[in-house]
Order: C-alpha cells, then structure tokens, then sequence
C-alpha cells in the first residue's frame, strides 16, 4: 500500500502514514494497490513476486547483486516503486570468491605438508642418532594422508566451482539489483512478469 500524498510504501494494516501522517482511507484503496500480476510461492520457488500499479513486492527467499557477487536477502518483505524500474533480464555468474577461498586453503594445506614433509626429514635424522639406545620417535603415520586429501579436494572444489555457473533472474532498480533463480520461473512466466511490470511502468 503508498500513501496518496507523499507516496511512501506502507504496510497494510497502516492507519496512517509514517512519514508525512496522512490518514490511510480502507475504505476507498488507491489504484495503486491493484495487483496487474503475482508470481506466488511453491516448491519449485521459495518466494513470491508482486507487481502493483506503483510498487513490485518480493517475499521469501530472494537475492541481491552486490559487487559481484548473489547476497541472500535478509528474509523479509523487500518493495520498490515502479517508477524505480531499470529493467530485467538473465544472468549468468561464475562464484571467483568461493573459488578462491579453496585456492587459498588448498595453499595453506599444501604449506601444512611441507612442513609435516620436514618434521619427518628431522625425526628421522634425530632417530638415526638415538638407535644406539633403542629409541624412536615420529609423527602419526595418518598425518600426510589427511593433508593429501584436503589438498586435493580444495583443488577440485575450485575447479567445480571455476567452471559452474549461477543462473538468476535480475530485476534491476535505481538502488538495488534483486535477483532469483533462473530455473524457478517457466519463460512464460517470466515474460508475464516483465510485461506487466512494463505495462505498470507505462500508467505511472
């Protein structure tokens, strides 16, 4: 619901509005709450979207585009004026920062060997020294086992992730890009979404 005087978005249970105090009439709703089309939740599409002749609502779980990267939505309702509408469209995106957080690790785990490999090298020489008196001392045999084995699956998540693509759908705002997968929405029902926020966009 927006106010009819200063034009703020208002919850719907609103008596009057927050910002300027005009008092929100039940009786005669404004236009702007005509709903033109809405995208409702199931189990294929964890949110719901809906475009009013003023307003586009988001609810569930959706994301926003922020330097690159998808952000995951804080779970409540998001709403943006029609008004605010840049455009839509497909988006394709490779994670670089996932993947270079395995890189990184995959570093750090090959550094872990190298030290465990020298440890090693040391025990063994101080163990040739201490064989006169029948003594031995050494590192757990899993040691070199377990970093080898985190080494490489650091190197194969980076590369699942290097090569794997992220699909959403943005819609773009003056101040926020949202975004929701690709594969929740048929390309009918995208296409009903973009024309009747155009349509929307065209009585402002």
């Amino acid at each position: 619901m927006q106010c009819s005087k200063c034009g703020k978005i208002l919850a719907d249970d609103a008596v009057f509005c927050s910002q300027c105090g005009m008092p929100v009439d039940k009786a005669n709703p404004s236009a702007a709450n005509q709903i033109l089309y809405k995208l409702t939740e199931n189990k294929e599409r964890p949110y719901s979207i809906t475009v009013k002749r003023e307003s586009i609502s988001f609810a569930g779980e959706f994301w926003y585009l922020k330097e690159k990267e998808f952000v995951k939505g804080s779970g409540k309702q998001e709403t943006e004026l029609i008004r605010d509408f840049l455009g839509m469209g497909c988006l394709s995106k490779r994670s670089f920062k996932k993947c270079l957080f395995f890189v990184i690790a995959g570093c750090i785990l090959e550094m872990a060997k190298v030290i465990v490999d020298t440890l090693t090298l040391w025990i063994n020489r101080v163990n040739g020294y201490l064989q006169w008196i029948d003594g031995w001392i050494g590192l757990p045999g899993w040691t070199n086992n377990i970093t080898n084995i985190l080494v490489i699956l650091c190197i194969i998540f980076a590369v699942m992730l290097f090569f794997s693509k992220k699909k959403m759908v943005e819609i773009s705002f003056k101040d926020k890009r949202i975004c929701v997968p690709q594969k929740s929405m048929t390309k009918s029902e995208y296409h009903m979404l973009y024309q009747s926020i155009q349509n929307a966009k065209n009585m402002v």
